[in-house]
């Protein structure tokens, strides 16, 4: 799947280790990365956009109400 803002392929989840977290089957646990919400609707985006660009636009948002 692909981030909805700089187009990179999203990463899996990674535990504290870095590695990704694998269910007992051995696929990853969750590669569908985060909401891009409000930024995109229906949008997913990787951890970087995420942390850079849709949280901030969150915090925003919260102290404009």
């Amino acid at each position: 799947m692909e981030c909805c803002f700089c187009q990179k392929e999203i990463e899996p989840l990674l535990d504290h280790n870095f590695e990704v977290v694998k269910l007992p089957n051995g696929k990853p646990d969750w590669d569908k990365g985060y909401s891009a919400e409000p930024l995109v609707e229906n949008g997913r985006c990787c951890m970087h956009c995420n942390d850079h660009r849709v949280l901030p636009a969150r915090i925003r948002n919260s102290f404009a109400k």
